[in-house]
This record gives C-alpha cells, structure tokens and sequence, in this order.
C-alpha cells in the first residue's frame, strides 16, 4: 500500500511536499523527492509531520477487552447476542452485549455496498482494529486502507485481521477488572496486498488530492476538537464521483462527547462540488441540538456525500 502514500514534509510552511513514498527497509519508508524519512512498525508506516506524535497506547488487556469484544465478539462462537428484537437505528439499546456494534457495521455496510464494485481505493479513517476496513476489503473494495493514530490498535488489528487460519485470540472483560481470553472464528480470509494500515492524524492525511472513492470517517467527527477541518481534509482526498461517508457515535447520549458540538457537516463542505441525489441520501449531517438529547437523524444516522464529477 506504500505506492497510495505521500510525503506530509513541509519545508515550506502551508506547502506539502506530496511526492511518492517507497519502501527503503524493513524499518523505513522515505520521500521519494527530498527524501523525508518515516519509521515503519510492524509493516505499519508512521506518517506524521510536526509536532504531532502517534498514540502508542500499550493498553492491558483490560483496555483492549473493550474495542475486541465490539469489533470482533460476533464471530466468537461461545458468545451469545439477543438480537430477537433489533434496534432501530445504530445507537439504541447500546450496553446489550455486542448487538448495537453489529447493528452499526451492518447499517453502514447496506449504506455503501452499491458503491463498492465500482471502488478502487477506500479509506477508513479512525479505523481502530479495522473491523469496518475488512469489512469494506472482504466486500469489493479494490484496495483498502485503514488509518489510525493508535500505532499499538493497529498493530493489533494486523494480528487479528491476517491470522494464518483466521482464528485470533482475543480477549473478553469479566468483572472485577479480569479478562478471559476467548478465539474467533473470522468470517473473511483477508490479504496485505489489498487491505494496508497507517499510523496518522485525521487532520493530515498521506494521500494524494482525490485519490480515493470513498473514505469513511465513522464515529470519529464527535471526538475531534475541530470538525470542519477533519471532514475538509477527508473531502479533499475524495475523488469527483466518490463518496465521503460519515457517522455519529452510537453513545451520543454522552453530554461530555458532545458539548459545545453543535454543527452541520454539509456547511463544512463546497455545496457547489455535492452531487445532489434525487433520492435524498445525501443528507445534512445531524442537527445537534446544544444542552439537550435531542438529535434530528435521517438514514440511521449515517450522512453520505457524493463529489461532483468534474470539480
């Protein structure tokens, strides 16, 4: 996935270098143009610029329990989900085991697959252990790349997601602050040739201007301290006729994740480069209402952007 990947140097300030990267060692990736330097970390490249810093979050087991059991503790057999009365939209019933989780990757999963035949590079972007990555890769994404800051989830997620026999060892909470470890059985035998990882910030992201078909920011907008500047840049590496999806946390009943966000995603982007959609799937982010637990929502909660061809 290096050739995707571009240099974030700014020897000039405001200016990216932009140009190729490639691979020099097992430990290295380098500018092809003036020849930046970025380390490689189990087959991961970090690609940050300035004084940002990848989050290494060695987290005990305790800590990663969390995201195992959410992304992954459907296809762990001795685990059993009431899913006899579904949710009616992402959010709902969020705390009954692991269902809310399935009922979101299946929601956003129905929302792009028509896209997907005609995708040559898809971007996960706050991909975490790359639940939603694999998903999109094993449904007929060309080329798949997810992106995180958390250097330790994504390597995690390369061990989960490429186990030679598809069954990883994960680890479930128990209570008390115990784990236990328990072994999937993964639905999809995935490829590094297609699916890749990449250690870097949502605010700078090492791709070209419109280089993918689709990238995806989901539930990542509400934690960001700036969101017009996360969803400009994602909206910069769509490509004319692409698409730019984005979702709302399923916990945003939290007041402390939301406070002061009161914002509509559709006024951060060009209106004249939105495609407009006869059928009313490209929507206006939801309305925030602030101080309150009202929030207006339309398609569970998913917004789907689509770039003019041409602009």
């Amino acid at each position: 996935m290096i050739s995707e990947l571009v240099c974030l140097a700014e020897h000039v300030p405001g200016q990216r270098c932009g140009a190729a990267l490639q691979r020099r060692d097992e430990l290295t990736c380098v500018c092809t143009k003036c020849e930046t330097e970025y380390r490689v970390r189990g087959e991961v490249p970090h690609l940050i610029w300035g004084d940002l810093q990848p989050f290494n979050d060695h987290r005990d087991d305790g800590e990663f329990a969390t995201y195992h059991e959410h992304h992954f503790g459907a296809f762990v057999p001795d685990e059993h989900t009431d899913s006899s009365a579904p949710a009616p939209t992402i959010w709902h019933e969020v705390g009954t085991a692991h269902a809310p989780s399935e009922i979101f990757y299946s929601t956003v999963l129905d929302a792009i697959r028509p896209y997907l035949a005609d995708v040559g590079l898809a971007v996960d972007v706050g991909c975490k252990l790359g639940r939603m990555a694999a998903e999109i890769s094993a449904a007929g994404a060309e080329r798949t790349i997810g992106v995180d800051l958390g250097a330790t989830a994504l390597e995690e997620a390369r061990r989960i997601l490429f186990d030679p026999e598809g069954s990883p060892t994960l680890t479930f909470a128990l209570r008390a602050r115990r784990t236990r470890p328990v072994v999937a059985e993964l639905p999809w035998r995935l490829s590094p040739e297609n699916l890749g990882f990449v250690c870097a910030d949502a605010r700078r992201l090492p791709l070209r201007d419109a280089a993918a078909d689709l990238v995806l920011m989901l539930n990542v907008v509400d934690a960001t301290p700036n969101p017009a500047e996360v969803v400009q840049e994602a909206w910069r590496c769509v490509a004319p006729g692409g698409r730019l999806v984005i979702s709302d946390p399923f916990d945003y009943l939290d007041t402390g994740k939301r406070s002061g966000h009161t914002y509509e995603l559709a006024g951060f982007l060009d209106s004249d480069d939105v495609m407009p959609d006869p059928y009313e799937t490209v929507v206006p982010f939801p309305l925030r209402v602030e101080w309150s637990q009202v929030v207006a929502v339309y398609q569970s909660n998913l917004a789907i952007f689509e770039k003019r061809p041409g602009s």
